[in-house]
């Protein structure tokens, strides 16, 4: 994807009581950083040019 516009985006499942669902537009340094979420954390690539998405991948280690 080198040299495309790509747009990165983390889903995050929260199971808190009292929690809604919500959506928030960040930096790329303020993202989520959790390394093995499973999937509970998704992280989502889209390609800006073909309007795309690019690559979905779940964040669990091994």
């Amino acid at each position: 994807m080198s040299g495309r516009k790509i747009i990165e985006g983390r889903w995050v499942q929260v199971d808190l009581p009292g929690q809604k669902p919500k959506v928030e537009i960040v930096p790329y340094h303020q993202l989520p950083d959790i390394a093995d979420g499973g999937c509970a954390v998704v992280t989502v690539y889209y390609d800006v040019a073909t309007a795309k998405v690019a690559g979905v991948a779940c964040n669990g280690l091994g």
